[in-house]
């Protein structure tokens, strides 16, 4: 049973608490917040697997096999579902790679610690594409270790995962491994100095480096999740109930949601097969009271899928069947939870909440719907298609069929030519004059350069647009020339007149277009004047704000004049909705907030916020006392620099660069910023 959602209002400062939810969606550069009540009747069915576990945690799906694997913190193993059976994988007598680097070794984590051939207290788990189990043990100084299998599939080997964010005894929370190698881990700092608690979450990119998303005092990140194409992190915060999801290819937050009912926790998210956000969620009070909530990131609306569980280790998606798994290490089961009322086809939520700030913001989309690649495959320009390697030349060849002769994203293209471009439904006339004996049925326009001047060569001309307007009888109305062949003159200064040849036409409908940024969304309005040829029609859409959709006006001498509703969604064949609106090449030229911070390879330690670091402010929930704890611990590490003697350098080793200055060696990688 959904819940009653009243409409967005702006104006209201992110972070800011509200009894029930507060959902915060950024559009436009502008927080909007909206009230949520959840509803109390459970849309998902719940039955136990496996009893007996010893405090299950951490979940992952083999990707080959899709055997369910279970981390039992309290038996310090990892094991494997078979008949609903566990098998143990991983105990004891594997071994360490030797490989890591000194600097992962400290006087609270040992040589011995490091390389110690048993689990400690293992929590989240997750696989990467080749089968290679990555573990976190959820302790002060706990490992992440990443098992790679033997040939015959057993794990006997552990790599070391360094973290170079080692100033503080970090436990971490959960892992996430994406298909590309990314790796996504959620931390805090529980034994922080003088009670003060830190939380972090970090991303190591393919290439090796770290990137902090989002990092505060007084913060426990608990849960992180990627959605179906891997572009948007879903991240939750346990003692505050909230969530922040973020863009991971422009680094930049989507939305937030904070304190979604009062006195609760957030124990660790996912997402549901229709892109919804999943909550694992318990109250701050003893007994039954962990519950599974469903959060809508476009709408706000709450709903309860599960109630009554002891406890929430970990929730996992079952992509085949859209069945949630989820761990109770409270009452040590695994328990199937499967929707009552299957979810029809349709759109996915969390990439909607993604396109909805794409066109607020004014980021071009970083795909193109079908009807767009429709149109430009006759020009033989494919868009956002695969390339492959190997061409003669050594250049990337478009594997496109159709002898396409060129093969771009829509960022590339639209970042040459700017273009307004869309597929309007024309539902129901509101008003009108007489009777609508032949209604229009479908608006089809691309705009190039929309509502500017081109300049070609030295003289300028109006932008290149393609309009069509189809009735219901099948007669359609669209770009044509209405003269060609037109000799065009240009003067130049102090030279009079010169013929530039005779290459001019005029094309009707003329066409205008304005784009304007509010608080909610873009407003476009366009107008295709037919010059008494056609009919007029101005068309006016709204992207990004609750209601997509628009309204179109027709007027002519002799069908007088017509409103009509419009909407640029479309259920396709799959059953999901597409969106049929691209307004792309307007990226914003101010940054849009800072992003996340590169900390490269190498322990952070002293030097993080300093030099041309120092510009660089933490986004996500709390960020204003992030920054303000920051400048503090900035303050005490230059102290301590200060009073604290100086370690002597290893043997052999460049002066500062010893394992207690915690920097790498010269000749494995490059040495960071001195200390103050």
């Amino acid at each position: 049973m959904a819940s009653d959602v009243p409409a967005f209002r702006s104006g209201a400062p992110r972070g800011r608490r509200w009894c029930g939810v507060a959902l915060v969606v950024l559009l436009g550069g502008l927080p909007v917040s909206a009230q949520v009540v959840g509803s109390t009747k459970d849309e998902f069915s719940f039955q136990v697997k496996v009893r007996g576990l010893k405090n299950p945690e951490g979940l992952a799906l083999h990707p080959q096999s899709r055997d369910i694997y279970i981390a039992e913190r309290g038996a310090n193993r990892i094991v494997v579902l078979r008949n609903n059976s566990p098998s143990p994988v991983i105990e004891s007598g594997w071994t360490v790679e030797p490989d890591y680097p000194k600097w992962a070794i400290n006087k609270s984590r040992p040589k011995a610690a490091i390389e110690r051939g048993q689990l400690q207290s293992p929590g989240a788990i997750a696989f990467s594409t080749n089968a290679h189990l990555f573990v976190a043990e959820q302790v002060p100084w706990g490992r992440i270790l990443e098992f790679i299998p033997d040939p015959s599939g057993q794990y006997k080997t552990a790599r070391i995962i360094p973290v170079p964010w080692l100033e503080k005894p970090y436990i971490w929370e959960d892992i996430k491994v994406a298909d590309d190698g990314r790796l996504f881990i959620t931390g805090n700092d529980s034994a922080a100095r003088g009670g003060l608690t830190f939380g972090v979450v970090l991303m190591r990119d393919v290439a090796g480096d770290w990137w902090v998303v989002d990092y505060g005092p007084f913060m426990h990140f608990s849960g992180v999740c990627l959605s179906r194409k891997q572009d948007v992190v879903v991240i939750s915060e346990r003692p505050e109930g909230g969530i922040v999801w973020w863009d991971t290819v422009r680094h930049l937050p989507i939305g937030t949601a904070g304190n979604l009912t009062p006195q609760s926790e957030v124990e660790t998210v996912a997402l549901l097969g229709n892109g919804a956000i999943v909550l694992a969620q318990r109250a701050s009070t003893k007994g039954k009271d962990a519950r599974l909530l469903s959060l809508d990131p476009t709408s706000g609306s709450l709903n309860q899928l599960i109630e009554g569980l002891d406890g929430l280790g970990a929730i996992l998606l079952v992509p085949e069947s859209g069945h949630l798994l989820v761990t109770d290490p409270q009452a040590g089961l695994l328990a199937e939870c499967a929707p009552k009322n299957p979810t029809p086809p349709g759109e996915y939520l969390i990439q909607r909440s993604l396109e909805g700030y794409e066109m607020a913001t004014g980021f071009t989309p970083r795909s193109s719907p079908e009807f767009l690649r429709s149109f430009f495959s006759q020009a033989e320009v494919a868009l956002d298609q695969p390339t492959r390697k190997g061409s003669a030349s050594g250049e990337d060849e478009g594997e496109a069929g159709g002898g396409m002769a060129v093969s771009v994203s829509l960022r590339d293209f639209a970042s040459k030519l700017p273009l307004v471009a869309g597929k309007v439904k024309v539902m129901e006339s509101t008003s009108g004059e007489g009777e609508d004996k032949d209604p229009v049925t479908e608006i089809n326009f691309v705009l190039l350069f929309p509502g500017r001047m081109v300049l070609g060569g030295e003289y300028a001309t109006p932008s290149m647009s393609y309009f069509a307007a189809t009735r219901r009888s099948g007669k359609v109305e669209q770009t044509r020339e209405l003269f060609k062949g037109m000799f065009m003159d240009h003067r130049s200064q102090g030279e009079g007149w010169t013929r530039l040849g005779n290459a001019g036409a005029l094309t009707v409908p003329l066409v205008t277009c304005s784009m304007q940024k509010r608080d909610e969304g873009m407003e476009i309005n366009l107008v295709f004047l037919g010059m008494g040829l056609y009919d007029d029609y101005y068309l006016s859409l709204g992207s990004g704000m609750e209601e997509e959709s628009g309204t179109l006006v027709v007027e002519g001498s002799r069908t007088g004049r017509r409103v009509y509703k419009t909407s640029y969604r479309e259920v396709v064949n799959d059953g999901s909705e597409v969106k049929n609106l691209v307004v792309a090449g307007f990226d914003p030229k101010e940054k849009i907030g800072v992003g996340w911070l590169n900390i490269g390879q190498w322990p952070v330690g002293s030097y993080v916020g300093l030099g041309e670091m120092q510009s660089g402010a933490f986004q996500g929930i709390g960020e204003d006392l992030a920054r303000l704890i920051e400048r503090k611990q900035m303050e005490w590490r230059t102290t301590e620099v200060e009073d604290r003697p100086a370690p002597a350098p290893e043997e052999g080793a460049a002066p500062g660069q010893g394992e207690e200055a915690g920097v790498p060696p010269a000749e494995t990688g490059p040495t960071p910023a001195p200390e103050p």
